[in-house]
């Protein structure tokens, strides 16, 4: 097994929907660049972008034609084969923005109003902004269908939001409580909308109780 990707030193890569190609950024002339590659093996890579901040890559449109990113705490695309940059948004969280399923939007988190909530922004373009959670909520995940954005709240609920096309939202409700800290949970949708979540153990834990001879109760 050979790496595809250069040591990238706590940076990010993201694999493209049709799984052909990366966008990944390393330091590789004393600034961080954003660069692709094919995902077959191929050693050629392709600068995609110069930048003199640290730069995470976070999603490819679903029509492979843009690589989203975050830098200096700004949202922005840029189109592949074009260095032409277009920014989504500002004070945004470096690690929570996704495009929808269609390409048409982008969910992303700010803490623009003093703590983090979800917005959803219309690409591209300078459609509209929506903010989608009301009191507080990150990391955001879109349904497969893209009709409707997932987030969770700070009161530990997993909330759905439903998006119409022309991005217009409903109020957010709550599908199930979490019992842990929604800020040591990571979760992915599977395919039949499925919950897939890796959770942090909880070191706060009580003490773990072994129950000896246990099958004589059951013969009472």
């Amino acid at each position: 097994m050979s790496p595809l990707t250069p040591r990238l030193g706590g940076g990010w890569a993201v694999l493209s929907h049709d799984q052909r190609r990366i966008a990944f950024a390393y330091d590789k002339s004393g600034t961080r660049h954003l660069y692709l590659k094919e995902a077959d093996g191929s050693p050629r890579e392709e600068l995609a972008l110069e930048s003199s901040n640290f730069i995470n890559p976070l999603d490819w449109s679903p029509d492979g034609r843009f690589v989203l990113y975050a830098a200096d705490n700004n949202l922005s695309v840029v189109p592949v084969g074009d260095r032409k940059i277009e920014q989504i948004a500002s004070d945004v969280d470096p690690d929570q923005a996704r495009f929808a399923p269609n390409g048409h939007s982008v969910v992303y988190v700010s803490q623009r109003s003093g703590r983090a909530e979800v917005y959803l922004q219309a690409f591209p373009g300078q459609g509209p902004t929506r903010q989608i959670s009301g009191a507080g909520g990150m990391f955001p995940a879109w349904s497969h269908d893209g009709k409707e954005i997932f987030f969770l709240s700070p009161d530990r609920k997993m909330m759905s939001v439903r998006v119409a096309p022309n991005l217009q939202i409903e109020t957010a409700r709550p599908l199930f409580d979490l019992n842990v800290n929604p800020e040591n949970i990571e979760y992915e949708l599977a395919p039949d909308g499925r919950f897939l979540m890796l959770k942090s153990v909880d070191q706060t834990a009580g003490p773990l109780r072994v129950v000896m001879n246990w099958t004589a109760d059951l013969a009472q």
